[in-house]
């Protein structure tokens, strides 16, 4: 089986209905620090952010995730602090 192919890009707002399939997921959301989104409007605060790419496929540049990669708040070394959020129908495989 062959795995889609991805590559990460900044949002934009055109991403917003693809944000909301993954976003809107409780399933996806369960773990995070914020609510599953139920409009196209909750949806677009989820995309651009200067540590958040778009995991995106290939073929059409539809959004299947994000990744952020931000500064540790913590002591202030530089280690980075990452997360992923993508539907069920791509998790489960890794990236």
């Amino acid at each position: 089986m062959e795995s889609p192919k991805i590559f990460l890009q900044p949002f934009n707002l055109s991403a917003a209905e693809d944000v909301l399939k993954w976003a809107g997921d409780d399933d996806v959301t369960c773990y995070l620090c914020w609510d599953s989104v139920k409009t196209i409007e909750e949806a677009i605060p989820h995309g651009p952010h200067p540590w958040r790419r778009s995991i995106s496929l290939l073929d059409d540049g539809r959004s299947i995730g994000c990744v952020s990669i931000r500064p540790d708040p913590g002591d202030g070394s530089c280690r980075p602090t990452s997360d992923t959020q993508s539907p069920k129908s791509f998790g489960g495989g890794g990236y």
